[in-house]
């Protein structure tokens, strides 16, 4: 199961689109580093998927941005829209600071991509509240 994600960068004036999986693509959180999130798929798994399939962009560009997301100690708590996602302990949540690997839409190509969704997602993908 993929989650889709999106939120508007005021900074850059974009809207970053990611995803997380209930796998794990890296190693947890190294003690003084900021880390890449671990569920969060990687540039070139994004554009693979078929909800870009329709969408009408010439280029997709690589992006990366930080969030803060609830956290244990180690990882991120996964959205509540991925099932299946392995129980982490909740104890001692807080807000910890993820590198997440995007993909940046300008303005006019965030409109199209968002009009390009389909109703329903294809089938092992959810869309998070984010982008309903």
């Amino acid at each position: 199961m993929i989650v889709f994600h999106a939120i508007w960068d005021t900074t850059e004036d974009c809207l970053h689109v990611w995803a997380e999986s209930v796998v794990s693509t890296g190693t947890p959180k190294p003690e003084g580093e900021l880390p890449r999130h671990p569920f969060a798929l990687p540039f070139n798994s994004l554009t693979e998927k078929e909800i870009f399939k329709y969408c009408a962009v010439d280029t997709i560009p690589p992006g990366t941005l930080t969030l803060l997301l609830p956290s244990t100690r180690e990882w991120p708590l996964p959205s509540p829209e991925l099932i299946g996602a392995e129980g982490r302990d909740e104890k001692a949540v807080k807000l910890t600071p993820w590198n997440i690997p995007t993909i940046m839409f300008d303005p006019y190509s965030a409109f199209n991509f968002l009009l390009s969704l389909p109703d329903y997602p294809p089938r092992g993908i959810s869309f998070g509240s984010s982008l309903l």
